[in-house]
């Protein structure tokens, strides 16, 4: 029984090898052996069942389009009952990442099994960074489903992480944070705009990753934009906002970047300085 399990592990280890190579593998065949990897998961060693969720990871990695055969051979539900796994959790949250990025019906199934309480508890974790990254994902493409989530408390939860964490942990609780806010109803962006929010928003159009900057911008084009029509209620932050970096800091982006960041950048600054002058004259 012992050589036959050292022969699994040998096998699977094998088979992520192959995976993880950085060499081109052709769709077709990726396509091909999902079924059979899939049964590998039914496996009763930990170790080679890590080994067969990273081929995963590495295979949709490789092919997105990978996630619809994943989804038809049962791994959404699946992934869930993995995710509860305290030696399967790693792997598995970097394989749900990926298969976040479906169609929102099949996205729905990981929503309908729970994947949004595991994930609130995997904050407290060690995965915290990671599980950011898969509430992200959740978030735009089924933002219908993850706002009504997103309570006072667990927003609170995500501001007191984000502000006491690591680089990594600040980057992707910041980039939820805003995807949040940015997919956020106009009615209900009143509660985001806090002295608290508005640093960890300055200071991710510092972060250096163009993905994020841009969402950044976004989202303060979404908020300046309310400011705009809602002054009366919306001045002291406003104020606020101009005591911080973010016009230095959109000025060093103007001056470093070009394309897209530039373009928004300085409409940002446009935005800002347009509103600044209106409230002088009021």
């Amino acid at each position: 029984e012992e050589r036959s399990l050292e022969l699994t592990r040998g096998a699977c280890a094998a088979l992520y090898s192959i995976f993880s190579n950085n060499d081109p593998i052709d769709n077709e065949i990726l396509i091909e052996i999902v079924p059979k990897l899939a049964e590998l998961l039914k496996l009763h060693d930990k170790l080679s069942i890590t080994n067969v969720i990273e081929c995963f990871v590495e295979m949709t990695n490789k092919y997105n389009q990978l996630v619809f055969n994943l989804y038809e051979c049962g791994i959404y539900p699946l992934s869930i009952e993995m995710l509860k796994d305290e030696e399967l959790v790693g792997p598995t949250l970097h394989l749900v990442g990926d298969l976040s990025v479906a169609e929102r019906h099949e996205v729905k199934v990981l929503i309908d099994n729970g994947v949004l309480p595991i994930l609130n508890q995997l904050l407290k974790t060690e995965y915290v960074a990671d599980a950011f990254w898969v509430l992200s994902n959740l978030l735009e493409r089924t933002p219908d489903d993850v706002i009504p989530y997103c309570d006072q408390s667990f927003i609170q939860t995500v501001i007191d992480i984000t502000t006491s964490s690591n680089y990594e942990i600040q980057k992707e609780g910041s980039f939820f944070l805003s995807t949040l806010i940015f997919l956020t109803p106009n009615t209900n962006l009143q509660f985001f705009m806090t002295d608290t929010i508005l640093d960890i928003l300055v200071q991710m159009i510092n972060c250096g990753v163009s993905y994020f900057i841009l969402r950044c911008i976004d989202t303060f084009i979404k908020i300046l934009r309310y400011v705009q029509v809602s002054m009366d209620s919306s001045s002291n932050f406003f104020s606020e906002l101009l005591e911080t970096d973010l016009k230095d800091n959109l000025e060093e982006l103007i001056e470093s970047e070009k394309g897209l960041i530039l373009d928004k950048a300085a409409y940002l600054l446009r935005l800002i300085d347009y509103i600044e002058k209106e409230t002088k004259n009021e």
